[in-house]
């Protein structure tokens, strides 16, 4: 019994011996802390110049405590900047977080510990930019689908307020390529708007469903992997306009095609019904501030073309405009193919900016269409970037052409097994990660799904080295190039068993006169980046037929992008805009 006493006490004694060194260890994190943890900095207005507020961040310390390094990082650099002695300065409404990592000595031991203070930013400067939102439905149920007054997505519509970023008058607009005129609208197009779909509000901030963007990123990747495996030259594609197409084939489709897309996607009901969230959260615009100009915007539209007399089920055009913000159109597919079309492309051409005008040549056996617009536009953070001459490496030997000279960000290059990369920002947060392949790896082997999914899934570029005390930046040295691309999606995904019962027979609760089946998947993209920003458009259409800090040292590093490599476009939430590849700019 003694024996068994010992044996209980001994091992008390071993667990406090074990204790003492966290609790030790938590006493001592307790040494520092934040004078405040928190402020409201305000935009104002004084003598007709903009005034942005700013305070210091101060850490306290306990007795005993010497601080050895301090460095802030702001979590969101558009609402916020802090330099590295503290002192943040607001920049545009809304709200972000400074991080605070303190290094500090307590009792001979070395500890690091991580603070945060919040800061909100109001804008209260008496003018302000009329607030509207984009305007992507028709004005009237008997509207004419081309005529300027029903086109989705005008280039003219006025953000969110709560959404608009305050520029300087100095500040260089990127440029804007014109709407085309009413006067190149053909008379004969004509389509009769059958709804009046509420336009998104613009006031969804963020998307807080983890989980799906995760999902979308991985579908992003796998279909673009799908996508280019025979492309060896320049490509490109929309994954998330693709995605939207999807998911309003989801909406009307029977279990059978649910059951297909929700294994290409991997999402679920769950998932599909938050689609028209996230088409709230990326429709995007920003105005200057002074002369009204859009400087940037990321607009979508998600439209059903249904052929003239067809008889459709409202409940389905209800779900598809309340979930998707689908507007629907009629247009005369059997009786004049030719007005018809040339009301698609029209449509297509005003939502795109111009950048895609063709003739999509959908078949008179066309029932509906479900068709997704998407226009990028966005200039570089310190307006144009400089451009020098070098060479780019081809297969065949070099070629001369112009390099754009990036601004510097914080980090350095990362590395796969196969690929380094790293990331540029446009002036409202969107970022370009290129892909550069590592010696003895193809192109291919960088930008397959699994590397994708490592490179756009990190974020943490390892700007800080606390061994050596200093702060990495590196900056892109990229070539201009623009691409535009066709992609046959019917025949990459039957090849890949995907959507096999879509596109054979299958029941819609949209047409229950006679099976449906998806005729084609077509897919454009038109994508560019220059001097001035970046700039990009892209439609996917589903036509369907009956069947019968202290920065101590700094450490600057150039990624240059002077032979083939891949890129991928996100807003600040990781979901792909863009992904391509570019083996000749001047192809």
């Amino acid at each position: 019994m003694k024996k068994i006493i010992s044996i209980i006490l001994s091992a008390i004694i071993v667990a406090s011996v074990f204790t003492v060194v966290p609790l030790e260890s938590m006493a001592a994190k307790k040494k520092v802390s934040l004078k405040k943890t928190s402020a409201t900095l305000k935009i104002s207005k004084k003598n007709n110049k903009n005034v942005y507020g700013s305070t210091t961040i101060k850490v306290k310390k306990a007795k005993g405590v010497t601080i050895k390094k301090k460095t802030y990082k702001s979590l969101n650099k558009k609402i916020a900047k802090v330099s590295s002695k503290g002192k943040v300065t607001a920049k545009k409404k809304g709200n972000t977080k400074i991080k605070v990592t303190v290094k500090y000595k307590y009792k001979k031991k070395t500890y690091t510990k991580k603070l945060y203070f919040k800061v909100k930013v109001q804008d209260v400067r008496k003018k302000a930019v009329t607030p509207s939102k984009p305007d992507n439905k028709p004005t009237s149920s008997e509207a004419a689908a081309v005529s300027s007054e029903v086109a989705p997505v005008s280039s003219e519509a006025e953000p969110t307020s709560s959404e608009t970023e305050p520029v300087s008058s100095e500040a260089e607009p990127a440029s804007s390529e014109s709407e085309p005129s009413s006067s190149e609208i053909v008379p004969e197009a004509q389509a009769k708007a059958l709804n009046n779909v509420s336009a998104p509000t613009g006031d969804v901030y963020s998307f807080s469903d983890k989980n799906m963007l995760k999902k979308l990123s991985e579908f992003s990747n796998k279909l673009y992997e799908m996508s280019s495996a025979d492309e060896g030259d320049n490509y490109a594609m929309s994954p998330v306009s693709v995605y939207m197409a999807l998911s309003m084939l989801y909406s009307i489709g029977d279990d059978g095609v649910k059951s297909d897309i929700a294994q290409l996607t991997k999402m679920n009901d769950a998932d599909i019904a938050k689609t028209g969230e996230l088409f709230n959260y990326l429709s995007k615009q920003y105005k200057d501030y002074f002369s009204d100009d859009i400087i940037a915007q990321l607009n979508l539209t998600n439209s059903i073309w249904i052929n003239n007399g067809t008889q459709t089920d409202a409940a389905t055009l209800k779900t598809l405009a309340d979930n998707f913000y689908c507007n629907a159109f009629e247009a005369p597919f059997a009786t004049n193919n030719q007005a018809a079309n040339q009301a698609v492309r029209d449509f297509i051409k005003k939502n795109t900016n111009g950048l895609i005008d063709q003739d999509f040549k959908l078949s008179d056996a066309t029932l509906f269409a479900l068709i997704n617009t998407l226009y990028f536009k966005d200039g570089w953070e310190d307006s144009e970037l400089q451009s020098e001459q070098r060479q780019f490496k081809l297969s065949s030997g070099n070629v001369t052409t112009d390099f754009l000279i990036g601004k510097y960000f914080d980090g350095q290059v990362q590395e796969t097994d196969c690929s380094r990369y790293f990331y540029t920002e446009t002036s409202h947060g969107y970022k370009v990660k290129f892909i550069l392949p590592k010696e003895g790896y193809t192109l291919k082997q960088a930008m397959s799904a699994e590397n994708l999914n490592k490179v756009n899934q990190d974020n943490d570029f390892d700007a800080y080295d606390e061994v050596n005390n200093a702060t990495h930046l590196t900056r892109c040295i990229f070539p201009k190039f623009e691409i535009k691309s066709d992609t046959a999606l019917k025949t990459i995904l039957e090849n890949n068993n995907s959507l096999q019962n879509a596109f054979e027979e299958f029941n819609s609760p949209l047409y229950k006169e006679n099976s449906l089946m998806v005729s084609d998947i077509k897919h454009k993209v038109v994508f560019k980046v220059d001097n001035k920003g970046v700039e990009g458009a892209a439609v996917t259409i589903i036509p369907m037929a009956p069947t019968s800090c202290d920065p101590g040292s700094l450490e600057h590093h150039d990624f240059v992008l002077d032979s083939a490599f891949g890129f991928i476009v996100t807003n600040s939430n990781d979901v792909v805009l863009f992904e391509g590849q570019v083996t000749n700019p001047k192809q």
